[in-house]
């Protein structure tokens, strides 16, 4: 009876350690400085610096992605800057 309860527990010691490595569910954004943003399934938002280590993001700083697109946090959202500001010609 022993056995066999040591034996579940380290089965559960094996399962819960190979979760904590795996790669998160949902989208990561790659940054420039080596960070990540990652957007879960359930809405749920973290930023990590390049050591994998999460950060509290600050509302209204610009991140810039890996491929250039810019990044800001705003309530509790990610936003994506679509546009620079300009000025149109107005014989357009």
């Amino acid at each position: 009876m022993k056995t066999l309860s040591i034996a579940a527990l380290c089965a559960a010691m094996a399962i819960s350690l190979s979760t904590l490595g795996a790669e998160p569910e949902g989208t990561v954004i790659e940054l420039k400085d080596g960070g990540k943003i990652v957007m879960q399934k359930d809405g749920k938002t973290y930023h990590t610096d390049s050591k994998g280590k999460r950060v509290r993001m600050k509302d209204g700083v610009a991140m810039e992605g890996a491929d250039g697109q810019k990044y800001m946090m705003k309530s509790d959202a990610v936003w994506k800057l679509v546009s620079e500001k300009g000025s149109v010609p107005w014989n357009r």
